[in-house]
Parts: structure tokens; C-alpha cells; sequence
């Protein structure tokens, strides 16, 4: 189990290692973004720290094994793209500004993931320009590819710009990877550097087929776009992946507006930059956030320049719901449990509920997914767990589940703002030693933050004991920091984004 200490040794490391290395290959890896979610390094670095260390024969057998499986498989992903690519329309036409976002297993419906309407806003505010998507479909490709079917707008694949070469390019630099000096020289070491360089070395082996061979093609196809010239304005969410950095490398001249399109937590460490960290890390032209609240963040605990930085709405929000009643079966309150980022905090949820809480029979309990992370991805134990202790699995829109329950329950979800907005009492469980609350740890009247199952159980009595007047309370309380967190989408300028 990793502790804090572990954590912040980690971070700093990562951070002096970016400073040290940064390149395009070095970029190309998730690992450098200093996500948990996306990148292994975290509990590898954890593990393999705390273990005894192979002989360097056999540390380099291992990794040189490896290396080989991993360029099989990244050469079998390559054709993969490339039989993708062959199959899109060439079309390249002159765009004064495109929307840049992705398409994955979601069904999109008829607004995009992270925009929602904001290119028909654009268009109708801009008739004169030339707005289009630019979109990168995730594997699998032709699958994910079918949610575009119903798309009105135009829209242009971000891979039709590729050329034969880029393919042949990506695929030398995987030869780089066994060979790629690694700079120490910005970092206090405290294993031998032996042990650090075969860390990180088997990271980089292990994400050849995790992000480094996708985001080293997002690059060659973006580097396209800024040879043709005939783009002048990209709008993409911002996150500050790795991919992200390696598009803004290839853009060159082409104006680049980021937007923070949801909520940020002290756990978003690719979102925290060292002051010298942010020096070399490459950055849009302006971030749009989605509230004074998390613009401030970037600045205060982000490190991010001040100037660039500009108060946005929450394209995503739903702040529209109107609820009924606010007092409900006290001897049988319904709790909405919604996941957000991996199945590791579906399991600690369950593992937090399984130790020693003897009144889950007194509750209605709702187990919302994330769509990404649905939960025939858990192992048996964990499903048979649900199974037997969860009265059901949210199928239904979140407005509607939101209307059904008494009390919301979360660890990371932003959905915790829609359901203050719609007076819904909310449980922070704060068992990540992440520190994932995307409300900041902000103490609100609606919010009560747990760590035990006894003060599980407290705050859920407290909140059934409320009436419908103090609910009213509470909310009024709260709401003015939710609103300053997350600004309603209705006041959206568009001149904000352009």
C-alpha cells in the first residue's frame, strides 16, 4: 500500500524527471503526466522499490524479453491504425477553428462528451467561420468510429492526416527505447540509480503498447496539420496528458485554447507543476476553466501562469433537474454510490462497506458506473459481492437516478455538483490517499465527509432526520460555492473560447 511519504517521493521524482528529460519521446510516455490512472509507474515504483532488485543479468534479460513482446504487439497495433487510416476520407479543407475531441465506447448522443452544443453555439455567433470537429477515435477503432454516424456537424478524423511515413517513423522510435539515455542529474536519488534507470526503463517496455505508440502517432498527425497551414485555431480539453503535450509540440503557429471541462482534485498531479516544471511544460495559448474556483486552483496550487488562465461556464453541467420532496424513509433512505476514475475505487468502496457495517440491509444501495469502467470489468469476487449486498446498477440517465435517490455517495464523481445543485445530500468518502474530492475539501452544509463505517452510518441518520426546511438550509448554504465552482452554462460567452 502506498502512504503519503511514498507519494510525495514519487511526485517529486516524476517532477525533476520532466525537467531533466523533456522531449518528444520522453513525452510520449503517460507515465511523465504523473496520473495514477494512467500510468503503473505509481505502484510499480511503490513495489519494486520495497523488493530485492534482480542481478543486472537478469534485469536486463528481463526488460530485453520484454522489449520484444511489446514490439511484436506495437507493430500488430500499428497495422492496426494503419488499415483504419485507409479507410477514412482524405478530406483537408481550410478550418478557422476546430473543436478537438475524442470518441470512445460513450454513446455520444447529439452533443459531443466534452463541448456538448458549444460548436453550434460558435457557428451561430460566427457565421462567417468555418467550425468543424477534429476528432481521435480510440480503439477499437471501427467500433468506437459507428458513434459518429449521427453526427451533423462537420467533422474531420484527426488520423486521415497520417502519411505512409509516419507510420515508418513510429515504428523506428520503438528501437530508441532500450537505448534512451535517462538525465538524473535534477534528481536526489535515493535507491542507486541502477535500480531507478531499471524502474523506469521497465515503465517505459510496459507502455509501448499502453500510450506510447498512440500518442507518438496523435503527433505525426498533428505535425501534418501544422505543415498544411490551414488550420488556425484548435479548442481541445484540457487535462495535461501526454498526448496533449506532444499535439501542442506539433502545432507550432496554430492557436491553442485548452478547456478544463470538469472537476479538478488535489489527486490530479499532472494538473500540479513544480514553478520549474511549468517552465518546460508545453501549454495552449489560453485554458478556459469551468469556474472561478478551479481557475484559481491551477494558479494557487497548479502553478499555472496567471495570464493565460480565463473563467469559463460547465458545458458538462446539468443544472436544470427540479426535485420533489427532500424528506424520505428514514428506516429506508436509497444511496446512490457513483464511480468515476477505475475499478480500484469501486473495490476500496466495497471493501470499505464490507468491514465491520452491519446495517447495509437498511438501505436501498445503487451502484453507479462510470462508462468506462462498467462493471463486468471487476473480478468475480467483487461481483459476486454486488450481487449479493447491491439492490441495483444504474441503467437509467442521471437525471432520473438523481431524482430517485435520498442521499448521494461518492469518492471522485463530479457528479457530486449536480446533485448539490438539485438539494441532494451528499457523503464523501474519504478513503483514497489520493485525496480525490473534487469539491477541494470544501466543508458545505449538504456535505458531510466519513472515513469510518460508524460515521458512515451518523451521517446518513443526520441527513434523514433533516426536514424538507433545513434541506433548504443546508442548500442555500451550499450552493454559492457550487456555483462559483462550476458557473452555469447559460451565462457562456463564446467569445471565451475564440
Amino acid at each position: 500500500m502506498i502512504i503519503k511519504k511514498d507519494l510525495s517521493e514519487i511526485l517529486s521524482l516524476l517532477s525533476n524527471l520532466n525537467i531533466s528529460n523533456h522531449s518528444i519521446i520522453w513525452w510520449a510516455f503517460n507515465f511523465t503526466s504523473k496520473n495514477p490512472l494512467s500510468s503503473g509507474f505509481f505502484d510499480s515504483y511503490f513495489y519494486k522499490k520495497k523488493s530485492t532488485f534482480l542481478s543486472p543479468h537478469l534485469t536486463l534479460i528481463k526488460n530485453t524479453i520484454w522489449f520484444f513482446v511489446n514490439l511484436i504487439k506495437s507493430i500488430y497495433l500499428l497495422i492496426q491504425t494503419y488499415f483504419f487510416f485507409i479507410s477514412l476520407e482524405n478530406e483537408k479543407s481550410k478550418i478557422n477553428v476546430h473543436l478537438f475531441s475524442f470518441v470512445d465506447g460513450r454513446k455520444r448522443g447529439n452533443m459531443d462528451t466534452y463541448f456538448r452544443d458549444l460548436i453550434t453555439k460558435i457557428i451561430k455567433s460566427n457565421p462567417e467561420l468555418k467550425v468543424s470537429y477534429l476528432f481521435y477515435v480510440y480503439r477499437p477503432y471501427f467500433r468506437n468510429n459507428n458513434a459518429l454516424k449521427f453526427e451533423k456537424n462537420k467533422k474531420i478524423n484527426l488520423l486521415s492526416y497520417l502519411t505512409i511515413k509516419d507510420f515508418f517513423w513510429c515504428f523506428f522510435q520503438l528501437f530508441r527505447i532500450p537505448f534512451l539515455t535517462i538525465n538524473f542529474s535534477n534528481v536526489r536519488l535515493k535507491n542507486s540509480k541502477k535500480e531507478l534507470n531499471y524502474i523506469i526503463r521497465s515503465q517505459m517496455i510496459s507502455e509501448m503498447t499502453t500510450g506510447f505508440i498512440d500518442n507518438l502517432i496523435i503527433f505525426r498527425a498533428f505535425r501534418r496539420i501544422s505543415k498544411l497551414g490551414q488550420i488556425e485555431k484548435i479548442i481541445y480539453p484540457f487535462e495535461n496528458k501526454s498526448l496533449e503535450k506532444l499535439m501542442l509540440l506539433a502545432l507550432g503557429n496554430i492557436k491553442t485554447i485548452g478547456y478544463q471541462h470538469s472537476s479538478v482534485s488535489h489527486r490530479h498531479f499532472s494538473l500540479i507543476l513544480s514553478k520549474d516544471e511549468i517552465k518546460i511544460n508545453p501549454l495552449p495559448e489560453k485554458i478556459v476553466t469551468i469556474g472561478e474556483i478551479t481557475k484559481n486552483w491551477l494558479i494557487d496550487v497548479g502553478n499555472f501562469p496567471e495570464e493565460i488562465i480565463k473563467t469559463g461556464v460547465y458545458l458538462r453541467g446539468n443544472r436544470t433537474l427540479k426535485l420533489r420532496k427532500r424528506f424520505f424513509d428514514k428506516k429506508n433512505p436509497k444511496l446512490l454510490f457513483v464511480f468515476s476514475s477505475g475499478y480500484d475505487e469501486v473495490k476500496k468502496t466495497i471493501n470499505f462497506l464490507d468491514t465491520g457495517n452491519k446495517v447495509l440491509d437498511s438501505y436501498k444501495i445503487k451502484f453507479r458506473f462510470h462508462p468506462d469502467f462498467p462493471i463486468y470489468g471487476l473480478n468475480k469476487y467483487y461481483n459476486n459481492w454486488i450481487t449479493n449486498n447491491v439492490d441495483s446498477i444504474s441503467k437509467k440517465s442521471l437525471n432520473d437516478e438523481l431524482k430517485w435517490c435520498d442521499i448521494l455517495v461518492y469518492i471522485s464523481s463530479s457528479v457530486v455538483i449536480e446533485a448539490i445543485s438539485a438539494k441532494i445530500p451528499v457523503i464523501n468518502l474519504n478513503i483514497d490517499i489520493y485525496n480525490s474530492d473534487p469539491l477541494l475539501n470544501k466543508k458545505l452544509s449538504l456535505k458531510k465527509v466519513v472515513t469510518n463505517n460508524n460515521d458512515f452510518t451518523k451521517a446518513i441518520n443526520y441527513f434523514s432526520e433533516i426536514s424538507n426546511k433545513d434541506n433548504i438550509r443546508l442548500y442555500s448554504e451550499s450552493i454559492n460555492y457550487i456555483d462559483k465552482y462550476a458557473i452555469n452554462k447559460t451565462k457562456l460567452d463564446v467569445k471565451t473560447f475564440l
